[in-house]
């Protein structure tokens, strides 16, 4: 069967952030995909964190070690966030599961309820590493419970890159 690791790096935020509004309809759309899968594939979602990001994690993650570093202690900038490094992102990734393949996305992205099942057809396709680009959705939704009515939004297409789907072998 089929083995899939997936982990985002939820961040506490305050209630002005997009954020805010956006890793609650992450988390749970990750939760959704996960039970939309089924038996036909095992899906692991995963989280890698700050200590003081840890208690806006829902509890069906697997909440992997603390990370230790982030931007901030290689460079000063005018903006403070507490960037994490994705070379240790990453290795929390493939240290913590043995999943044949390994996804890492953005805490905002919002899965569709197929997305692992699309997922197993790519790479069923022969492909051991690929990207899947979002889409733009209206601002208006923020709640959870607007899933249903983000999912039936088409959206416009996003230029940037944030989500990469690779076998377990390529990351070495």
């Amino acid at each position: 069967m089929l083995t899939i690791a997936h982990l985002i790096n939820p961040v506490k935020v305050s209630e002005d952030s997009d954020l805010f509004s956006a890793q609650p309809i992450t988390f749970e759309s990750m939760r959704v995909a996960r039970e939309f899968a089924g038996d036909n594939l095992k899906v692991q979602l995963l989280t890698a964190q700050f200590p003081e990001d840890r208690e806006i994690i829902p509890d069906f993650f697997t909440v992997l070690p603390d990370l230790k570093k982030s931007v901030l202690d290689y460079q000063q900038f005018s903006n403070k966030k507490k960037y994490p490094l994705i070379k240790e992102v990453l290795e929390q990734l493939y240290q913590n599961s043995d999943a044949e393949y390994l996804i890492y996305s953005n805490v905002d992205i919002g899965l569709l309820p197929h997305f692992y099942l699309a997922v197993k057809v790519i790479i069923e396709q022969g492909f051991d590493a690929f990207i899947i680009n979002r889409r733009r959705i209206s601002r208006k939704y923020k709640r959870v419970e607007e899933l249903p009515l983000i999912w039936s939004e088409a959206g416009s297409p996003h230029p940037g890159f944030d989500c990469f789907v690779f076998h377990r072998n390529l990351y070495p």
